[in-house]
């Protein structure tokens, strides 16, 4: 979209304009694209040395992954001869397997009690329906979350379905991938640069997809689990259709079924697909939205494969409460809810530094996909009123007055929780994913201070969307079809 924006632009000028082009690969495009008069001041070795360090990152994303798991396989082994495989402890039949992504959060109180953030009530629903279930925990690369895991006796972690020459395997795949020949053209457009770097920077998501892939395919290859319905968290990423396909081609012959969690945010691809895509991108037997709401949402987005309304696994019921702060300490602090993206983060950060009020206290709390190390890297000095937090987002909620965002699902927690919330709008594409929907949030911009004392909650309509009441019914009946 950018390079065809650029041509019309070089084409037909709306208006007196100078173009910045930050990434390397971008501007190697536009410069076979755009007229040799367009383009002035590009020296050819600095656009070299950019896209070899563009390059280099890609693979030191894929290097920093595979040692992780390198590590991880050796701990599982340990634990393995320790606590015992945890498929021995499987029942004889299993109806039901439950991926999930395990993280600090999804052992609160003690190791031996997991809990799914982003599934919610789903293993309550498959128990209390009188079927066996496993918990399958997505990649993560935490010895700690390991050991809970054995210790709970709840699920099998990714890693103990893989061998060495397994990892071995996914490895030199992620490395090895080829695009087909000819690379086609986009609109008459030579695209080749922009499709080698985007190979480059995620060798690491293909490297976690064919690991995904294989310990699926291996997992559901044994008898007990071969007429299982897989449930999985929705949000039609990579690895996602890469483990569908490869069931598709395995043995499994059960069912499929995507667990839509969140919402339908505006500006991700990811929930819009092409009239193409939809014919040729692996889809699961059935998607289970979050609401009516998103049902209609994900129809509409092009999704070819069933979708059903299954209600709010994550929403639709309150967490037991933790103790408030007094009120006026609540008054003081203000939870900031950073982003999954490095730089979304940091805009927001850069912001608060410039508006922070004296004696206000601003607790942080980092997205999984970008920790706390990585952001003090990039911005190893802040003010002492500002202090990073561990724990879940329903722990903090009665401890402050007020929330600011820059985009994230996790503001729906907050607004649930009757906290004041507020959103920041830095100079780039609002990827808030409650843009579209009917809740009001205090827009923040640079020049703008926030307003601690306001109290805004959410209607009763976008209530209702967010937290739709579980179709107990819709989830009996899928597991029954799968299981008579």
């Amino acid at each position: 979209m950018f390079i065809h924006l650029l041509e019309s632009w070089a084409n037909e000028p709306p208006f007196p304009c100078i173009v910045f082009i930050e990434d390397p690969w971008v501007l190697n495009t536009a410069l076979r694209i755009l007229p040799p008069e367009k383009i002035v001041g590009i020296p050819p070795r600095g656009l070299l040395k950019e896209c070899l360090l563009r390059t280099l990152a890609g693979l030191r994303r894929l290097a920093s992954l595979a040692i992780s798991s390198l590590h991880l396989w050796w701990l599982d082994y340990k634990l393995s001869r320790e606590f015992g495989s945890p498929l021995s402890k499987a029942p004889d039949t299993i109806h039901a397997i439950v991926t999930t992504w395990l993280e600090p959060r999804s052992f609160e109180g003690t190791s031996s009690r997991l809990t799914d953030p982003y599934l919610g009530h789903l293993s309550d629903c498959i128990e209390s329906s009188g079927y066996n279930h496993l918990v399958f925990a997505l990649p993560f690369t935490d010895g700690k979350l390991l050991k809970n895991l054995y210790s709970s006796k709840r699920g099998v972690p990714w890693i103990h379905l893989l061998s060495l020459r397994d990892l071995a395997t996914c490895f030199v795949s992620a490395i090895s991938f080829r695009f087909h020949k000819p690379i086609p053209r986009f609109e008459s457009k030579d695209v080749s640069s922009l499709l080698l770097s985007q190979w480059f920077l995620e060798w690491a998501t293909i490297f976690y997809g064919t690991m995904v892939r294989k310990a699926l395919v291996k997992l559901t290859s044994r008898a007990t689990f071969t007429n299982s319905i897989l449930f999985y968290p929705f949000e039609n990423q990579p690895w996602e259709k890469m483990a569908i396909q490869g069931l598709r081609e395995s043995r499994f012959s059960g069912k499929i079924a995507a667990c839509h969690t969140i919402t339908c945010p505006r500006f991700f691809l990811n929930y819009a697909l092409g009239p193409q895509e939809a014919r040729e991108m692996p889809l699961p037997d059935v998607i289970l939205a979050n609401g009516a709401f998103f049902q209609k949402a994900l129809i509409q987005a092009g999704f070819t494969c069933p979708v059903e309304n299954g209600g709010s696994l994550r929403f639709s019921t309150s967490p037991a409460p933790f103790s408030p702060a007094a009120p006026e300490v609540r008054a003081q602090r203000t939870l900031v809810l950073l982003s999954s993206s490095l730089e979304y983060s940091l805009d927001l950060l850069a912001y608060l530094t410039r508006s922070a009020t004296t004696g206000h206290e601003y607790l942080l709390k980092a997205h999984p996909d970008c920790p706390e190390t990585l952001i003090l890297a990039h911005r190893p000095e802040l003010p002492s009123s500002f202090t990073f937090i561990s724990g879940t987002i329903h722990e903090w909620i009665p401890r402050v007055g007020s929330a600011i965002h820059i985009g994230t699902t996790a503001a729906l927690e907050c607004l649930m929780g009757g906290v004041n919330t507020m959103k920041y709008i830095p100079e780039r594409i609002d990827l808030d994913p409650l843009v579209d929907l009917p809740i009001f949030q205090e827009q923040l911009f640079d020049g703008t201070e926030p307003n601690f004392n306001r109290r805004n909650a959410i209607v009763p309509p976008a209530m209702n969307i967010l937290s739709e009441p579980i179709k107990t019914s819709i989830w009996e009946q899928l597991l029954r079809s799968t299981n008579p």
